[in-house]
């Protein structure tokens, strides 16, 4: 199994604009998105996500390679805890996950 996050900018706009003004069971996922990025907005959202991967691209790439780096060393104990989520798991199968900002 082989497991590997990666950047999407454009799945950023689709989280910010289903997440923007989110709430569930205590978790106030918008009131975080404000705090985090006050900036951001319905209005600029898009050339605000922009901007913050263009001005953090390197951090960004840096985070990205350190987080792949330590799935490949514990891939066998985090696809053990995946199964006790979604059930058994294609061993020959690639899976992705993208780092949000």
């Amino acid at each position: 199994m082989k497991i590997a996050i990666t950047l999407n900018k454009k799945l950023d706009y689709e989280v910010y604009l289903d997440f923007h003004n989110f709430s569930v069971a205590g978790a106030n996922f918008g009131k975080k998105i404000k705090h985090d990025h006050p900036g951001i907005n319905l209005k600029n959202y898009i050339s605000y996500i922009d901007s913050f991967y263009d001005t953090y691209h390197k951090l960004l790439l840096k985070k990205q390679q350190q987080i792949n780096i330590s799935l490949k060393k514990k891939v066998k104990v985090f696809s053990a805890e995946l199964k006790k989520i979604f059930g058994p798991l294609a061993k020959n199968q690639n899976y992705k996950g993208y780092l949000s900002m």
